[in-house]
């Protein structure tokens, strides 16, 4: 397992994918009143652009898969990491040393 910190997309970590069901734990969360079950998909209230699928928690971060590769060597997993605080608030790195939250009101991520 490898972690990134991207300035764009936030704490990312970096499975192979034979690593995924060793290293995290299918656990229930509940976010914005919303129970989310591992190996489901979501897109957190429009927070994603799209539909991602939450893979449960590695080291009490919520572990949302974005993307796989493939090549000769074997197969790897992006997962996009992100410790929810409260039910209604969640936060990232996006630089060394800083964190960025998010807060659910009316409706919206802000």
């Amino acid at each position: 397992m490898q972690t990134v910190i991207d300035a764009k997309i936030g704490l990312i970590n970096i499975f192979k994918a034979d690593e995924l069901d060793t290293h995290i734990q299918k656990i229930d969360t509940l976010l914005n009143g919303q129970i989310l079950k591992p190996n489901t998909k979501t897109n957190l209230d429009d927070f994603f652009n799209g539909e991602v699928e939450y893979l449960g928690l590695y080291d009490g971060y919520m572990q949302f898969k974005i993307g796989e590769d493939s090549d000769l060597f074997g197969s790897t997993v992006w997962v996009n990491s992100f410790k929810k605080i409260t039910d209604t608030r969640i936060c990232t790195v996006y630089q060394a040393g800083t964190a960025r939250d998010y807060n659910f009101k009316n409706g919206v991520w802000k």
